[in-house]
C-alpha cells in the first residue's frame, strides 16, 4: 500500500531548497511525500509529509515553529493547515512530520495531476513544488442535533463553591476508526443539562466508523459522558435518530446524511447549428441524474470551455433557453433535469475543444460532470464581407487642417440592428485624450468623445472622422469597430501610422501687427496690436491666452479692445477674424516700471497651443508726460423742475463725475442745494492724467443712466478753454460750473493704482 513520492531529483533538490530559504538560519533537505499512509492518532488515510530540519538560534531549546501546508489544483486552494512543530534542541538535525487526511482534501476521487504544494514557515521558508496522486472516495457528513442532554445525577458535575457551577459543561467529538484527533469538535456549553441544536459538517473516506463522544469540561481530566457509534460506516444514506440514551446522554434526536463526492450522472451535448432568436449559434445541452442526497439543495450553476491545451478560456456568453436558470444563478436540485444555454456564434471561441459544467453547493461542494470533448472543432464563418481604414492628411474642414480617419464596412448581417461602436484608442489601449469629431457634410461635426455609436447602423456604410493637427502630435491611433448587440464583435482593428501636424503651431494666426505710444480708446499709452485670424471649425473650441507682467509679478493693469474686451473673463474666441489690441495707459505707469507680455491661442479641450506666441517686453521711459491736475466744481445750481419735483428729496440721483481714458477718477452724489463750502470741501479733488488722455466731466443719473457731458477733450484744449467748463438752462442744471488748474511744478509719474 506505501508509496514514497520523491519531490526533487537527489542531484538537484538542496540547492533549489536553500534558494527558497526566507532566513538562513533555518534549513531544509530530504523532503519526501509519503502516499496512502494510515496514521492511528487520526484514524484516517492521507499524504505524510516528511522532512529535516535545523533551526541555527541562540535559543537553547523549545523554539516553536508553525509550518503552513497549502495544496491547489489550477490556481484554487483545495487544503490548508497549520501544525506547531516543538524544537526540542537547536542547531542540530531534526526530522518532522506533517499529516495530511484525504478527507481533507477538496477534490473528487481519481487520479489527480500537478497538484501545487505549498509548505511555508513565517520569516523561515517558502516553498513550492508539485505532484500527483490518487484521491479516493470522500463522503460528505451533514447531521442536524435537534435535542439531548446529559443525565441529571445527585452529585455534583463540576467541584465549586457556587452552586450554580454545579452543572456540566458538555461537549462533543467526532473521530473515526478508533482515532484521537477529532475531526469535528463542538463549542463548551456551559453550566446546563441540554445541548443546543446545530448543523455540523464534515468528510470520512468509506468504511471509516464514526464515533460520536459527549464530555464534560472539567478544570482537570474532562469526564467521559458517553459515546455512540451506531453509525453505518459505508454507502450514502440518510437516517434519522431520536429518543437515543448511552451513558449520561439522554434523548439524543439528529438527522444524518452521508454523500459521496463523486462525478454524477451529468451528460453534456452540443449542437453547432442551433438558432436563436435568428441568430446561429452553439446550444449546450446539460442532462443531470443525481443522487436522492442531493435533491432539495440550493446549488450555482457554472460552465467553462477549455483550450485542448487545458487553458481556461474567457466566460462565454451564454443566453438561456427553453426556462432554464441565469448561469451563475441558484436553484434547487431535482434527481432529474435539463438545462440548455444558447452561446452566439459571435461570442463562441473557435479555440475551445473541453467543456466543463458543474453544480456548486452551499458549502462549496461541487457536483462535476465528466468534461465533454468536442468530436470536431465548431468554427463559424466570417460575417464580414469587407472593412476598411483610410487616412487622409492635411484636410481641411470649415478652414481647419487636420487628418481624415475614413472607416467603411459592408456586412452580411447586422444581427437585429445591433448597435455600431466605433473607438479610437492610443497604441497603449487607452482612450484618446483628445477631441475626434464625427463629420456629416462639410457643416456638421460632433466631437465623439473617442466613442462613436450609430444605432441601427447600415449592411454597408463610410463613416468619417475629423481631428485637427492641433491635437496632434505623432500619435498612433488605433480605430476599432464592433457590432454590439450583447458583447462586442469586432469587424476591424486596425493602427494609423504616426500622425503629427504638417507645420508647427500654424492652424491658428496670430501676429504682432505693432507695439507703440499711441492714443486709442480715449487713452494714451503703450498699445500692443495683434492680427488674429481663426478657422470657422475652432470657433467655440479656443481661447485667447494672455499672461501680463509688471515687475515679474501678474497684472491686470491693462485695457482690452478689438474682438476681445477687459470684460471678456474667458476670452473665448467666437469671431473668425479681426483685432485685438492691449492698452497699457501711461497715466497709470511709473517710470522704469518693467512690462511684459505673453499672448498665444490654445485649445479649450486640453490646452494644447494652436498659434504662434507673441512675447514682448517694454521699459516705461522716463517723462511719460503725466500731469497732476485739480479739478473743482466752483458753482451747481440745478434747475427749477428739479428743485421742485420733492420726490427727489429724498434719493437725488444725480452724480459729479470725472474720467480719464474711461477710467472714473471722480465719482460723487450731488444733492439740489449745493453750497459753496461743500463744493470747496468735498468738489475739489487732485487726478493725475496724461496730456494725451481724452478728459470727461459729466453728470451722470444713476437711475436711468442719462449723461449730460460737461466737458470733454485732453489737456491741450482745455487749456486753451482757459481750463474752464460750463452748462448752462440745460436739464438738469440751471448753472454748473467747472475750473482745472494744472500743476506745472509736477514732474514726478505716480502710479495711481485704478488698473
Amino acid at each position: 500500500m506505501k508509496q514514497i513520492l520523491y519531490i526533487f531529483l537527489l542531484l538537484s533538490f538542496y540547492s533549489t531548497l536553500l534558494a527558497q530559504s526566507i532566513n538562513s538560519d533555518f534549513e531544509v533537505k530530504n523532503i519526501q511525500l509519503d502516499e496512502d499512509i494510515y496514521a492511528l492518532d487520526h484514524g484516517t488515510r492521507g499524504l505524510l509529509l516528511v522532512f529535516e530540519y535545523k533551526y541555527s538560534t541562540p535559543l537553547k531549546r523549545l523554539a516553536t515553529v508553525v509550518p503552513r501546508v497549502t495544496l491547489k489544483k489550477n490556481g484554487m486552494g483545495i487544503y490548508l493547515d497549520e501544525k506547531t512543530i516543538l524544537v526540542l534542541e537547536t542547531n542540530k538535525w531534526a526530522k518532522a512530520q506533517i499529516f495530511l487526511p484525504y478527507r481533507n482534501i477538496n477534490l473528487l476521487k481519481g487520479k489527480h495531476e500537478e497538484i501545487e504544494l505549498n509548505l511555508f514557515a513565517p520569516k523561515l521558508l517558502n516553498y513550492t513544488t508539485t505532484f500527483n496522486y490518487d484521491q479516493p472516495l470522500r463522503y460528505e457528513v451533514e447531521m442536524y442535533l435537534k435535542d439531548g442532554s446529559v443525565k441529571k445525577q445527585l452529585s455534583q458535575y463540576d467541584k465549586s463553591s457556587n452552586p450554580k457551577e454545579w452543572l456540566p459543561d458538555p461537549y462533543y467529538i467526532f473521530t473515526t476508526n478508533g482515532g484521537t484527533e477529532p475531526l469535528f469538535q463542538s463549542k463548551v456549553v456551559s453550566n446546563s443539562y441540554k445541548f443546543k441544536p446545530q448543523k455540523i459538517q464534515f468528510y470520512i473516506l468509506e468504511g471509516e466508523q464514526l464515533a460520536w463522544s459527549f464530555y464534560d469540561r472539567d478544570g482537570g481530566e474532562d469526564l467521559k459522558l458517553g459515546t455512540y457509534t451506531k453509525i453505518n460506516p459505508r454507502g450514502e444514506y440518510i437516517d434519522n435518530v431520536y429518543g437515543q440514551m448511552f451513558g449520561n446522554i439522554r434523548n439524543l434526536e439528529f438527522t444524518y446524511a452521508q454523500r459521496a463526492q463523486s462525478h454524477q450522472a451529468i451528460s453534456i451535448y452540443s449542437d453547432p447549428d442551433y438558432l436563436h432568436n435568428g441568430k446561429k449559434g452553439v446550444a449546450i445541452t446539460i442532462e443531470y441524474d443525481l443522487a436522492k442526497a442531493y435533491v432539495g439543495k440550493k446549488a450555482q450553476i457554472h460552465l467553462d470551455c477549455y483550450t485542448q491545451n487545458g487553458v481556461k478560456l474567457k466566460q462565454p456568453i451564454l443566453h438561456p433557453i427553453e426556462e432554464t436558470p441565469e448561469m451563475g444563478s441558484w436553484m434547487d436540485l431535482e434527481v432529474k433535469g435539463q438545462l440548455k444555454y444558447f452561446i452566439p456564434f459571435y461570442a463562441w471561441e473557435n479555440r475551445c475543444r473541453d467543456i466543463e459544467f458543474y453544480f456548486e453547493l452551499g458549502n462549496k461542494q461541487q457536483v462535476n460532470a465528466a468534461r465533454h470533448t468536442l468530436h470536431s472543432p465548431i468554427e463559424f464563418d466570417e460575417w464580414v464581407i469587407d472593412a476598411g481604414v483610410d487616412v487622409a492628411e492635411n484636410f481641411v474642414f470649415q478652414g481647419a487642417r487636420g487628418v481624415r480617419l475614413g472607416f467603411h464596412y459592408e456586412l452580411f448581417n447586422n444581427h437585429g440592428n445591433a448597435p455600431l461602436h466605433v473607438n479610437f484608442y492610443q497604441e497603449d489601449g487607452s482612450k484618446v485624450p483628445f477631441s475626434v469629431y464625427n463629420i456629416i457634410g462639410n457643416e456638421l461635426a460632433v466631437d465623439v468623445q473617442g466613442k462613436h455609436i450609430t444605432n441601427n447602423p447600415r449592411l454597408a456604410d463610410h463613416l468619417y472622422y475629423f481631428i485637427p493637427y492641433a491635437n496632434l502630435n505623432n500619435e498612433v491611433i488605433v480605430v476599432q469597430a464592433d457590432l454590439v448587440p450583447d458583447i462586442a464583435m469586432n469587424i476591424i482593428r486596425k493602427k494609423t501610422q504616426p500622425l503629427s501636424r504638417i507645420l508647427p503651431k500654424d492652424d491658428i494666426f496670430l501676429d504682432l501687427v505693432a507695439a507703440e505710444g499711441r492714443f486709442r480708446a480715449d487713452n494714451y499709452g503703450q498699445v500692443l496690436e495683434m492680427k488674429l485670424e481663426v478657422p470657422k471649425f475652432f470657433l467655440d473650441k479656443t481661447k485667447f491666452e494672455l499672461d501680463v507682467r509688471k515687475n515679474g509679478r501678474h497684472s491686470t493693469a491693462f485695457l482690452m479692445g478689438g474682438i476681445l474686451k477687459s470684460s471678456d473673463k474667458d476670452y473665448i474666441l467666437r469671431e473668425d477674424s479681426g483685432r485685438v489690441y492691449i492698452v497699457f495707459p501711461h497715466r497709470n505707469i511709473v517710470a522704469g516700471t518693467r512690462f511684459s507680455l505673453v499672448a498665444f491661442v490654445s485649445n479649450i479641450a486640453d490646452n494644447k497651443g494652436m498659434s504662434d506666441t507673441i512675447r514682448w517686453e517694454w521699459k516705461a521711459p522716463k517723462d511719460l508726460f503725466n500731469r497732476k491736475v485739480e479739478v473743482a466744481l466752483t458753482a451747481c445750481k440745478f434747475s427749477k423742475r428739479i428743485m421742485q419735483d420733492t420726490l427727489l428729496d429724498r434719493a437725488f440721483p444725480w452724480s459729479y463725475i470725472v474720467e480719464a481714458g474711461g477710467e472714473t477718477l471722480v465719482q460723487e452724489p450731488l444733492t439740489k442745494r449745493m453750497g459753496s463750502k461743500k463744493m470747496k470741501e468735498q468738489f475739489r479733488q487732485e487726478v493725475l492724467v496724461n496730456r494725451e488722455d481724452n478728459i470727461v466731466v459729466k453728470l451722470l443719473n444713476t437711475k436711468n443712466k442719462h449723461t449730460v457731458v460737461l466737458w470733454k477733450g485732453d489737456l491741450g484744449k482745455w487749456e486753451q478753454n482757459a481750463f474752464k467748463a460750463e452748462l448752462a438752462n440745460k436739464y438738469p442744471a440751471k448753472m454748473i460750473r467747472v475750473l482745472a488748474k494744472v500743476d506745472k511744478d509736477y514732474k514726478k509719474n505716480s502710479d495711481n493704482g485704478m488698473l
